[in-house]
């Protein structure tokens, strides 16, 4: 089955799933919550690097998510819940860095050595912090393209979407990114052997 056609079912399964609780079934968002935890956390653990916060700002995008699911309009031609939680989580990401530095000057939180990171088994942290210590000389959309893209196998459309960019910008971006990662190739090898 094509990636595109692999999406566009995981779109419809959702929308029939949202649909369902926006006519009271309520504790069918436990699905929707299962079928990205997972990721969603991943996204937001590459952000912070820190596991309680993003098991936090994981728990209060879903939350988000949950409270305002009426709101989200299934019968839309652009329809799509992943990418919605996506952007939730986005937005629950740059809201916590937006608080921390009004309260604390700058946020930076290094915890890697932890038992549900995302990296599962792996071993070498240290690697792991080199490649995200590469990825933060990127651009915030740079980075945010790639993260999207590769790692958590999003179509251009949802991507723009998330970001609020165009659909063109979205692809110059990542064919940009890659060509600069490119110049470093043991980075760009280790961001698809290990995600």
């Amino acid at each position: 089955m094509s990636l595109f056609l692999t999406n566009f079912v995981i779109i419809m399964e959702d929308l029939k799933i949202i649909k369902r609780i926006q006519n009271g079934e309520k504790n069918l968002f436990g699905k929707i919550y299962e079928k990205y935890v997972d990721e969603i956390y991943k996204f937001i653990y590459l952000k912070t690097t820190n596991t309680e916060i993003s098991e936090d700002l994981t728990s209060e995008t879903f939350f988000s998510a949950l409270k305002n699911i009426f709101k989200f309009d299934t019968n839309s031609k652009d329809a799509n819940f992943r990418a919605r939680i996506y952007k939730i989580a986005y937005n629950k990401t740059i809201n916590h860095y937006k608080i921390c530095d009004r309260e604390t000057g700058i946020c930076e939180y290094i915890d890697l050595p932890c038992e549900q990171d995302f990296a599962g088994d792996l071993d070498n942290k240290e690697e792991i912090k080199n490649i995200l210590s590469y990825l933060k000389t990127l651009s915030d959309n740079e980075r945010n393209v790639i993260i999207y893209r590769i790692w958590h196998d999003l179509s251009f459309k949802e991507i723009s979407e998330i970001l609020g960019i165009s659909l063109d910008n979205c692809k110059k971006i990542s064919s940009r990114t890659l060509k600069k990662i490119n110049s470093n190739f043991l980075i760009l090898l280790f961001i698809f052997l290990i995600f």
